[in-house]
């Protein structure tokens, strides 16, 4: 599982897009349409209005970043394919601190 930049103003670390994707499930299964980081690695936010996006035929919910680092300030656009949101087993989601057993939000299936 893994986010696909669309557009990237400066190189992620595998921290920073590993942050990015999971901030991405936790806001789409808990139809967050904000969250605000602030890890070491990067502070900044998460945007998404839960529309859905093709890239080379592959779909997935986009979502947009603001990065603070220390390299400097960072844009991403990316996406989070729809089967990546849908198949997260029980133990994926309790590492994010929810529930067990909840689907992905309707959203998520609606990019379908």
């Amino acid at each position: 599982m893994k986010i696909f930049c669309l557009m990237c103003s400066l190189y992620l670390t595998d921290e920073m897009r590993n942050l990015l994707f999971y901030t991405a499930l936790y806001m789409a299964r808990d139809k967050v349409a904000r969250k605000v980081l602030r890890r070491p690695c990067c502070e900044g936010e998460v945007t998404t209005d839960f529309s859905c996006a093709d890239l080379g035929g592959m779909g997935g919910m986009l979502f947009k970043a603001r990065l603070e680092t220390d390299a400097g300030q960072r844009q991403v656009k990316f996406l989070v394919r729809t089967r990546d949101l849908e198949f997260l087993d029980k133990a994926e989601w309790e590492l994010l601190d929810h529930l067990a057993g909840e689907d992905a939000p309707a959203a998520a299936r609606a990019c379908n």
